[in-house]
């Protein structure tokens, strides 16, 4: 595992083929990954890994940018966010 992928890691919600994946895909750090966003996190990630699940990914990094895990969220953000990945990503 590159240092990128192994400081990604130690992020709330982040196991080891995550943090891997968002290493490929040019993420280094929480700032990168808050500034990106979580819906533009997730299109790089299926750009590296095209049968990535976008819904569960796009909790675990909204979750991982609030330092929170993603089922404390709360159910209004998390619906918020459900709909924005629906939106993005019809058919997943």
């Amino acid at each position: 595992m590159d240092d990128a992928a192994a400081q990604l890691q130690k992020l709330v919600n982040i196991g080891p083929v995550l943090a891997g994946e968002l290493a490929v895909a040019g993420f280094t750090s929480l700032k990168e990954l808050a500034d990106a966003g979580h819906i533009e996190v997730v299109r790089r990630l299926r750009a590296v890994n095209p049968e990535r699940d976008c819904m569960n990914s796009a909790l675990a990094i909204a979750g991982a940018i609030r330092g929170v895990r993603w089922m404390q969220i709360h159910r209004d953000e998390r619906a918020r966010i459900t709909a924005e990945v629906r939106a993005a990503f019809p058919g997943n």
